[in-house]
């Protein structure tokens, strides 16, 4: 039994293969790759096939909604009892000591753990620390999410809150929400060790008009008046 789990979900991808080279790349060893494939056309099972990392999958028809789709790749790896559920997008890259240091920041008692990135795109190069200046905190989080995918659970976090089914949009702002209104204890790595890709395929691409409906969606989720 693997310490981590390294839970993601693909519906085609362009960028899965450098993600699994990153993932080999890491310095800690104890994981086991999950994947859940969302209706894939292309070569990504292939990919998970040849990569020679520790994965277990399931290829599954497409239901093109994110929040179930990560709810079912948790729900997949807690079967195994990992210590700890670790999510990536399959579409980024991981800097070497990831998975280092994430474990070594959650093992000091915390219930979650987060860390710096830097956003990155094909045309425009890393541009930007991706955590808010003033830090992570309960009162800030309703308005905007800084946290983003990359978080690292106990198991037993995970299976108490999970992604919710059904979401469209804003899954992981809307169990980052869950996970402090639930007073979970965190902590945030603030190491760029993450690298986000910015790009067309995306599905967290939305208008601002979007942005202020779904948000509205996730309040009424919540109970945030």
């Amino acid at each position: 039994m693997a310490k981590v789990a390294i839970c993601f979900g693909v519906h085609n991808s362009d960028y899965l293969k450098p993600m699994l080279e990153s993932i080999a790349n890491q310095t800690y060893k104890d994981f086991k790759v999950y994947a859940w494939l969302d209706g894939c056309t292309d070569d990504s099972k292939q990919l998970l096939v040849d990569s020679g990392l520790p994965v277990k999958y399931e290829d599954a028809p497409a239901t093109h909604i994110i929040g179930t789709v990560k709810h079912n790749v948790v729900e997949m790896a807690l079967e195994d009892n990992p210590e700890y559920i670790q999510m990536v997008d399959k579409d980024d890259v991981l800097e070497p000591t990831f998975l280092e240091k994430m474990v070594e920041e959650i093992e000091k008692g915390y219930d979650f753990v987060a860390c710096d990135g830097v956003m990155f795109g094909e045309r425009n190069g890393r541009i930007q620390s991706i955590l808010w200046p003033h830090g992570v905190r309960k009162s800030k989080i309703i308005y905007g999410n800084p946290l983003l995918s990359w978080i690292i659970l106990r198991a037993d976090v995970a299976k108490e809150f999970n992604y919710r089914e059904g979401l469209l949009h804003f899954e992981d702002w809307d169990l980052h929400l869950r996970l402090m209104m639930g007073d979970n204890d965190y902590s945030v790595v603030k190491e760029p060790l993450y690298n986000y890709r910015t790009h067309p395929e995306q599905f967290s691409k939305v208008t601002e008009q979007d942005f202020h409906r779904h948000r509205q969606e996730m309040w009424e989720l919540n109970n945030i008046s």
